[in-house]
C-alpha cells in the first residue's frame, strides 16, 4: 500500500510539471536578531518554528567577513518570539542551527577555533532548555549534525581515529557510523522520517569532484553516474524525492537538481538549470509536496533565493512583496512556508515567508494531514 502511494503520488506530481497553475504570492515576516546586526535562517518545521543563527552586538568584529569572530549564537523563533540559544560549549566560536522536527528537537554545528591548528567543528543537538553536545567518533576529531527526522534519528558525519569522515546517524544515547569505506570519505545532509539518507561522497586527495549518494536499505547508491561531475544532495522527502545540486559537465558549476524515484528503484534526474544572469544554483530543502528551494549565484558572489514549482526554477523575489532582496532560501516544510535570508542595509537578515492567505492550497490551509499528503494541483 505504501509504494502504491508514492507511485501514485509521483505520477500526479510530473502530471502537474505540464500543467500552468496561479503562482502563489508570499508575505514576509521579520524574524530579527538577538541584538546585533545580522541574522540568517537556516531551518523550519510543520510548527512554523525557525532555526539559524544571529549576531548579538554590533561590533565591527562582529561582521560576516570575519570569520573567526565569536560573534555567531543559535537561535529558535516562533510566534514573533526570537530565543537566544547561545553555544553548546563555552568556547565555541559560531554556533548554526540547521534544523528542527515537530517536536522541538533542533540540530547543527559549532566551530571552535585554535591558532595553531585551525577550526574544529563538533555537532550539536538541543531544545528550547539548550543546546548540548553530541558524540563524536574520536574524542580529538569533530563533525556536523545536518539533519533531523520526526523519530529523532540525526544524520550528519564524523572523524573517526584515522581522521577519516564517515556518514553518522544518532539516535537518542547511541552514534553509529554507517558504510565505512576506505577510499571515500562520506557526509551525510538529509533524512527522512523512513530513515533513508542523502548527501555526498568524495575521494580525498584525488582531485576529483563530490558525487550525490542515496543511502537506504544499507546500500549507497550514487545518484549521479558521471565520476568527473560535481554532484550533491542535500534533502530528501518522504516520498524519496532529492534536491540537491548538479553540474552539467567536468569543471562546470553547480546547478539546481532533483532526482525523482520510479519503479524498479531507479532515480530520475531532473535538472533545472538557474536563473537568467547567473553562473551557479542549488536546492537546499524539499517538502512533501515536491516544492524546492534553494539559491543561485554569479560569479561575482550577488545571490538570489529560488524556488522550484510546476517544474520550472523560479526567482523567489518574483513571488515576495519586499524591499529586502532574498538571497537564500534554506528550507521549506509542509504548509509552504520558507526559511530565507534578505539582504537589509548590506546585512542578512532571517525572514520567513508565508503563502498569502488567498493563494494557498484550500485543502493545506484546513487540513494538516491533507496538506502533508496531496500532492498539489
Amino acid at each position: 500500500m505504501k509504494t502504491a502511494k508514492l507511485i501514485a503520488g509521483l505520477c500526479l506530481l510530473l502530471a502537474d510539471l505540464s500543467q500552468a497553475a496561479p503562482l502563489p504570492a508570499y508575505q514576509l515576516t521579520d524574524l530579527g536578531t538577538l541584538g546585533g546586526a545580522e541574522s540568517q535562517a537556516m531551518g523550519l518545521n510543520d510548527l512554523g518554528q525557525v532555526v539559524g543563527w544571529s549576531t548579538r552586538n554590533n561590533r565591527p568584529e562582529c561582521l560576516a567577513s570575519e570569520q573567526n569572530a565569536p560573534c555567531r549564537y543559535g537561535f529558535v523563533w516562533q510566534q514573533g518570539q526570537m530565543q537566544d540559544l547561545g553555544h553548546a560549549h563555552p568556547d565555541a566560536e559560531r554556533t548554526y542551527v540547521v534544523e528542527i522536527n515537530d517536536d522541538g528537537i533542533m540540530v547543527g554545528y559549532e566551530t571552535d577555533y585554535y591558532p595553531l591548528s585551525g577550526s574544529i567543528t563538533r555537532p550539536i543537538k538541543g531544545d528550547k532548555q539548550g543546546l548540548t553536545l553530541l558524540a563524536v567518533a574520536h574524542e580529538n576529531g569533530g563533525g556536523q549534525a545536518e539533519d533531523i527526522n520526526r523519530q529523532g534519528e540525526i544524520v550528519g558525519w564524523s572523524y573517526d581515529e584515522q581522521g577519516q569522515q564517515n556518514l553518522t546517524v544518532w539516535h537518542g544515547k547511541e552514534m553509529q557510523l554507517h558504510a565505512m569505506d576506505k577510499e571515500y570519505y562520506r557526509r551525510g545532509l538529509g533524512i527522512n522520517d523512513s530513515g533513508n539518507l542523502v548527501g555526498y561522497q568524495y575521494r580525498p586527495y584525488s582531485f576529483r569532484p563530490n558525487s550525490a549518494l542515496l543511502y537506504q536499505h544499507h546500500v549507497v547508491s550514487q545518484l549521479s553516474d558521471q565520476s568527473e561531475v560535481w554532484s550533491e544532495a542535500k534533502d530528501i522527502n518522504n516520498l524519496g524525492m532529492v534536491a540537491g545540486e548538479l553540474a552539467s559537465g567536468p569543471h562546470r558549476p553547480p546547478l539546481a537538481a532533483l532526482w525523482l524515484p520510479l519503479l524498479g528503484g531507479e532515480m530520475q534526474t531532473l535538472e533545472l538549470g538557474t536563473l537568467k544572469n547567473y553562473s551557479a544554483s542549488s536546492l537546499r530543502g524539499i517538502n512533501d509536496q515536491g516544492v524546492a528551494v534553494g539559491q543561485a549565484w554569479d560569479e561575482d558572489g550577488h545571490a538570489r533565493a529560488i524556488i522550484v514549482l510546476q517544474g520550472k526554477l523560479i526567482d523567489l523575489n518574483t513571488l515576495v512583496s519586499s524591499q529586502w532582496p532574498l538571497i537564500s532560501a534554506e528550507d521549506i516544510n509542509n504548509y509552504g512556508q520558507i526559511a530565507a535570508t534578505a539582504l537589509v542595509n548590506n546585512q542578512m537578515r532571517a525572514v520567513l515567508l508565508t503563502q498569502s492567505p488567498n493563494q494557498g492550497d484550500p485543502l493545506c490551509r484546513s487540513s494538516r494531514k491533507a496538506c502533508r499528503h496531496r500532492i498539489p494541483q
